[in-house]
């Protein structure tokens, strides 16, 4: 701000009156800068109050003059928002350029640390054949003496025979062939290795050379859209000083304006005086109206609540969460009541079965396998029952369909049957397998719901305990392959002795499942949620029998496996929470 105010100043282009004002302006700024954010917001609240003030129908300069202004105020917003835009993307491309010119600097040290590695290995190698040279010259005087030595032992034998040092020769013309093999081995690989290195070393100089071409490139481009914005900025520097300038003089202007504005408003408020009165006369007249139309509404909502009371018998018959009949024998609370003893009853006398035909007495099986069998009976049961009451309902509404499509067909046959005096008639509905949309009112299978739902007590479930039965040998055989701390198998003779509970579940959950509208049971959730209740830790057995210290679990336990599932209503409503072992954290253990 202060750098802004400083340009204004060294401008010749201002007068005295317009410094003080860019001076006060910028003291107030800074002293109010928490309220800089919302400034645009309050000049469009004060732009709009002004605009809503009564004008002259044939007044529009002055609208004009107000629509200017909002239209200078959105475009130094826009050049401010620009400039703060380029500002951002010049620091940025500083940065960018910083990070290669470091990167081009890595490069140059790993080259340079390369290249010396190269000059100390090529050094190394050539001490290396120097050493081979100076011991080939050695065993090359070394023979030559030999073979001096020979030919005069020759010459001169001792006993008056010639001596021979073939053996002597023939060593050493040996020693001499290895040696010369290996100088020409080393000095082949030498010639090899120094060829490698200088082709390393004229890729890795070309590669540098490349990086700095790039790198001079870019920062020359750089420089170019620096000096481009730049310009920019100059321009958009001198379009604010024209502007402001420009203001001003409209400033003044306004100024006149308002003058003449309140001389218009006295003589406009004269007129609105008249205008009152004649408001107040309608008033009246609407007041009258407003009683006929009250008259009228009366009637139309007395209608309203007979229909509101038709409707509210509906929904009765669709949702009986709220309201159920006390003398119903499969009322919800009863269903409630009959899950929590069945919790304490029929479940535990299933586990003590189990544990007299298994025997076992472990903390581990009295407290995880007996009470998971028992939940995975229940839910098998749950999930039979629930696919036999869709299925049910999916023949309800398509009967219903097919009925009342074939109304006529279905009572000739039916006159044809009592004409012939027939004992029985036999009626035939076709059920297409895929779900339709039920064509007619819903109230008749509504009725049949609430049929179903008050003769649970009465219907025939024998032929789902083979089915129950299955279900339960796939789940505690998938069971036993994943928790490796169960020891005994499930057996036939477990399964006869379990009958009973079994009949008691399926039965329980037909009650559950046949309610309006349904209640759920929840056994599939991983982690732990409000409707459980963590009763121990899988991986610790002593665990088992007590709660944690806090009486609840951290919200992200992870499940290991259910005890009890959880009860809701058909709203999603807690009924009972879920009994359930949660999984040791790896760094708890």
């Amino acid at each position: 701000m202060s750098g802004a105010r400083e340009k204004f100043e060294d401008s010749g282009e201002m007068s005295d009156c317009q410094l003080k004002f860019l001076r006060s302006l910028s003291i107030v700024l800074n002293d109010y800068q928490n309220v800089l954010p919302t400034l645009p917001e309050m000049c469009e609240r004060m732009i709009t109050a002004q605009t809503n003030v009564p004008k002259e129908p044939h007044d529009k300069s002055n609208f004009d003059l107000f629509r200017e202004d909002e239209i200078s105020v959105l475009e130094k917003r826009k050049q401010g928002d620009l400039v703060k835009h380029l500002n951002e993307e010049l620091a940025k491309k500083d940065e960018r350029i910083s990070e290669l010119l470091s990167h081009y600097k890595t490069q140059k040290e790993c080259y340079k640390s390369s290249n010396d590695k190269y000059i100390a290995e090529i050094k190394a190698m050539e001490d290396e054949l120097k050493e081979s040279q100076e011991r080939i010259s050695w065993l090359e005087s070394k023979r030559n003496s030999s073979e001096r030595m020979s030919t005069m032992t020759s010459e001169t034998p001792l006993n008056g025979k010639p001596t021979s040092n073939v053996s002597v020769s023939t060593m050493t013309d040996i020693e001499g062939k290895e040696d010369s093999e290996r100088f020409e081995e080393m000095e082949r690989k030498y010639q090899e290795m120094t060829l490698k290195r200088n082709e390393e070393l004229n890729n890795l100089q070309h590669s540098l050379h490349q990086m700095e071409e790039d790198a001079k490139s870019i920062i020359s481009r750089k420089d170019g859209e620096l000096n481009e914005m730049k310009l920019s900025l100059h321009r958009m520097e001198e379009d604010a000083k024209s502007i402001i300038s420009i203001r001003d003089g409209e400033l003044n202007q306004m100024k006149l304006r308002e003058k003449e504005l309140k001389e218009k408003c006295k003589a406009h408020l004269g007129c609105k005086d008249e205008e009152l009165r004649e408001m107040k006369m309608r008033e009246k007249e609407l007041k009258e109206k407003c009683k006929a139309l009250l008259e009228s509404k009366d009637e139309e909502l007395r209608e309203m609540k007979m229909r509101l009371a038709h409707l509210s018998e509906k929904l009765v018959r669709k949702d009986q969460r709220k309201v159920e009949d006390t003398a119903a024998a499969n009322r919800p609370s009863k269903v409630e009541e009959d899950f929590a003893d069945f919790f304490d009853s029929e479940r535990m006398d299933a586990i003590e079965k189990m544990q007299d035909v298994y025997g076992s007495e472990e903390d581990n099986d009295i407290g995880i396998s007996y009470p998971r069998l028992a939940c995975m009976i229940f839910e098998a049961a749950y999930e039979k029952t629930t696919e036999v009451k869709d299925s049910a309902l999916h023949v309800f509404r398509e009967a219903i369909n097919e009925m009342i499509n074939k109304a006529a067909e279905l009572g000739e046959a039916y006159l044809r049957s009592e004409k012939f005096k027939l004992s029985s008639h036999k009626v035939s509905l076709k059920i297409p397998m895929y779900s339709q949309e039920l064509k007619y009112p819903t109230e008749v299978l509504d009725t049949l719901l609430l049929s179903l739902k008050e003769t649970a007590l009465l219907c025939s479930l024998e032929f789902m305990k083979e089915d129950v039965q299955k279900r339960v040998i796939e789940k505690w055989t998938s069971w036993l392959a994943s928790e490796k701390s169960c020891k005994f198998s499930f057996s036939d003779h477990l399964l006869f002795k379990l009958k009973d509970y079994i009949k008691a579940c399926i039965l329980l959950t037909w009650r559950m499942v046949v309610q309006v509208p349904p209640m759920q049971l929840e056994y599939k959730c991983t982690t732990l949620k409000s409707f459980h209740k963590m009763v121990g830790y899988h991986s610790s057995p002593e665990m088992c029998s007590r709660p944690p210290p806090n009486g609840q679990g951290a919200a992200d336990d992870e499940i290991a496996c259910y005890l009890w599932p959880a009860l809701l209503d058909g709203g999603g409503r807690i009924i009972r929470r879920g009994e359930v072992l949660c999984k040791v954290k790896a760094e708890a253990v």
